[in-house]
C-alpha cells in the first residue's frame, strides 16, 4: 500500500467510522523481532487484565523504542503519514507482549471519553502495528456486541481515541507495537491511564454478546498493581 492510499484511508475515518486497517504497510524483518525480544528483556512491566487491578501477569509492555533502528523507522514513517492528515505531537511508542494462556482484557479506551464530541473536535489516534501474524484485537459495536479484528504481520490498525477495544486471550505468544498520536490542542493522553468501558452481559458468553450500558470515564492505572517486572532477574 502506498503512502497516498494510506493517507486517504486515514482521512476517511469519520464520525461513523472509528478505525481503518492499512494492509501490509510495513515489511517487518525477522531480526527486528529478535532484537526487540533481546532489548526488552528485564525492562517489561505488567499491565492490566481487569479494570480492578487484577491480572494474570501474562501481558506486559515497554515504553520507548528500545534503541532499535527499525522501531524508530516505523515510528518516523507513521509520524510522516499522520502529520499529512493533521497536526499531532510526536507519538509515544510502546512494545507489548502477550504470553500464551493470558486472558482477555476488560473493554476500555486509551483516552478519556467525552459524552459528545463537538463538531470542531480534532481526535487523537492510536496506531497498532502487527509485527507477527494472528495479531488480534477485540472491538465493540455500538450495541455492545464484540468482534475480532485480526491483523497479519506488517498491518497497521489506525483508530480514533474513542475506539473501545480489549486485548484478547492468546493461545500463542504475541508481540506488537502501539503508538499514541495526541492532538496538539484538543486532547492529550495521560500517562499510565486507561479508561474502563462498562457493559452489562445479557447473553451467553459463547455468543460474545453484550448490552451496551455506558461509556465510562472511570480511569485506572494501565500498569497492574504489582511490583513484579517481566523478565527481571
Amino acid at each position: 500500500m502506498s503512502r497516498n492510499e494510506a493517507t486517504q484511508q486515514i482521512k476517511n475515518i469519520s464520525k461513523d467510522k472509528q478505525y481503518t486497517i492499512l494492509k501490509n504497510y510495513f515489511q517487518i524483518s525477522p531480526t527486528f523481532i529478535e532484537n526487540i525480544y533481546k532489548e526488552s528483556d528485564g525492562k517489561k512491566t505488567i499491565i492490566f487484565q481487569k479494570e480492578d487491578g487484577r491480572n494474570d501477569e501474562k501481558r506486559s509492555q515497554v515504553i520507548g523504542d528500545l534503541g532499535i533502528l527499525e522501531f524508530k523507522s516505523i515510528k518516523d514513517e507513521l509520524v510522516t503519514l499522520m502529520k499529512i492528515t493533521n497536526d499531532f505531537k510526536d507519538p509515544v511508542g510502546a512494545y507489548l507482549l502477550s504470553e500464551a494462556g493470558g486472558k482477555e482484557q476488560d473493554p476500555h479506551t486509551d483516552y478519556e471519553l467525552l459524552n459528545n464530541f463537538p463538531s470542531y473536535y480534532k481526535y487523537s489516534y492510536i496506531a497498532f502495528v502487527a509485527i507477527m501474524d494472528k495479531t488480534n484485537m477485540v472491538a465493540y459495536n455500538d450495541d455492545g456486541t464484540k468482534f475480532i479484528i485480526s491483523l497479519d504481520i506488517g498491518d497497521v490498525l489506525i483508530a480514533r481515541q474513542d475506539f473501545i477495544h480489549a486485548g484478547p486471550s492468546y493461545d500463542d505468544e504475541n508481540a506488537r507495537l502501539h503508538f499514541y498520536f495526541d492532538q496538539m490542542v484538543t486532547c492529550s493522553r495521560e500517562d499510565d491511564k486507561t479508561y474502563y468501558t462498562a457493559f452489562d452481559n445479557i447473553a451467553a458468553s459463547s455468543e460474545g454478546s453484550y448490552y451496551f450500558a455506558s461509556r465510562s470515564t472511570n480511569a485506572f492505572n494501565t500498569h497492574a498493581n504489582t511490583s513484579k517486572e517481566k523478565g527481571k532477574k
